[in-house]
């Protein structure tokens, strides 16, 4: 799989011009032929350009995913029928079409890259309701998260200002007696039993 920040046009640019001296390994011959063949080594060649696979902004996941494209369409699978190139626009397209894309792309862009390795793993049909599903859950779960985050945040600056004179209460013992000082956690109200 070939990480999507090496198609940004620095990468593309490094490639072209420090091409022959790149960080390579030999691979095992594919069967039937016998000769070794030599393939980028991606890793170091990501650490020797200082480029980690989700640090891109969304701009440079845009122009990323335009020059991704572009190259997997000039190598398009013949016995796919243009299915390959297909999903590939498919798959970039489904994040650029969508509205609140810059807004979630922090939370979404883990999704593309994990759905992107998949596709290298094994090759799939697109599957529109799976993306949008899968979209759903991750703006879901960030805005749970950040409504969480509100609250908790809410709740330490109500404490802070709370003046250093309230006297403290001590946590009820496990009696059915009620104490007058108890204080229900649900509604913050006296007289109701913890």
């Amino acid at each position: 799989m070939v990480p999507l920040s090496l198609f940004l046009n620095t990468s593309l640019l490094y490639l072209s011009v420090h091409g022959a001296n790149v960080p390579t390994f030999k691979v095992n011959p594919k069967p039937g032929e016998k000769k070794r063949f030599m393939i980028i080594d991606y890793k170091k060649l990501l650490s020797r350009l200082n480029l980690a696979k989700l640090e891109m902004s969304h701009a440079e996941w845009i122009e990323a995913a335009y020059n991704c494209f572009c190259f997997q369409s000039s190598h398009n699978v013949v016995e796919s029928s243009g299915t390959y190139s297909s999903w590939w626009e498919k798959h970039f397209n489904f994040f650029n079409l969508q509205k609140d894309k810059v807004f979630y792309y922090n939370t979404w862009k883990s999704m593309d890259l994990e759905i992107y390795q998949e596709f290298y793993a094994q090759l799939t049909i697109y599957n529109a309701a799976f993306y949008v599903h899968r979209y759903d859950i991750v703006k879901n779960s960030f805005d749970l998260k950040s409504q969480m985050k509100s609250m908790l945040s809410g709740a330490s600056k109500v404490s802070q200002e709370m003046p250093s004179s309230v006297p403290s209460v001590p946590f009820p013992s496990g009696s059915s007696k009620l104490s007058p000082l108890a204080c229900c956690i649900l509604y913050g109200e006296h007289g109701q039993t913890l």
